[in-house]
């Protein structure tokens, strides 16, 4: 009887697909089967978002046509934070300051399109550009006489110049510093002012220790300005 039983039940179910629901014994057992692609079939408003862009067939062209400018601005933005980033980064190689050493940084620019790409990129700028705040701004109001500058095309960024040094620990340094290129100085004077080394070194040795003398003066000169205006 189980068998019979079944086997009737089965073809039930493939009859059911051929007759008008007159079977009403039928309905249960088919019922959590067409209840689960109703189910699904409802999850589909959540897809409904892009709708109102399909029916808006005829401004295809239009969204195509917009796409080049849009990815220029993009390109730009991504651009203009590349730039000022080099910029921050490379005047604080200069200046000897570590990563680890934060600052505030004001962005300074009069146009208003660039000052809202900084404010877009707040975060992705101050993460690299080693900030601990970001201040955009159309002037130089509020920033101090003595901040730290990186130029750019359309921006220029200050950073306050004690939250960038230890002005006492920079001039230690920079004492130090100055000892090493007086010896360094006196050195390669002494080796170009002897004639048996100017007489028996190969030229490009004499060359290489001028070069050397250039560069020791360039650095004492950079190194003294550096402490004089400290010690102001």
């Amino acid at each position: 009887m189980n068998n019979d039983f079944d086997e009737d039940e089965t073809v039930d179910i493939g009859a059911d697909v051929k007759k008008s629901h007159t079977e009403t014994n039928v309905e249960p057992s088919i019922e959590p089967e067409s209840i689960e692609p109703v189910e699904e079939a409802e999850v589909e408003p959540e897809v409904k978002i892009p709708a109102p862009t399909v029916k808006k067939t005829p401004a295809k062209k239009t969204t195509a046509t917009k796409k080049t400018p849009v990815k220029k601005v993009e390109e730009e933005a991504v651009e203009m934070m590349k730039e000022a980033v080099r910029a921050i980064r490379t005047v604080r190689t200069s200046m000897n300051v570590p990563p680890s050493k934060k600052a505030t940084v004001y962005v300074v620019s009069e146009d208003a399109k660039v000052r809202e790409i900084f404010e877009h990129n707040k975060i992705f700028f101050a993460t690299l550009g080693y900030a601990n705040e970001i201040l955009i701004q159309s002037d130089k109001a509020g920033i101090a006489e003595d901040a730290v500058s990186a130029v750019t095309a359309r921006a220029t960024m200050y950073m306050p110049f004690a939250e960038l040094v230890d002005v006492a620990k920079e001039i230690e340094r920079l004492e130090k510093e100055e000892k090493k290129l007086e010896g360094e100085l006196k050195r390669s004077n002494s080796m170009l002012s002897n004639e048996r080394f100017i007489s028996k070194a190969p030229a490009e040795k004499i060359a290489e220790e001028k070069a050397k003398l250039e560069k020791y003066e360039a650095t004492m000169k950079q190194v003294q300005e550096r402490l004089a205006a400290l010690k102001k």
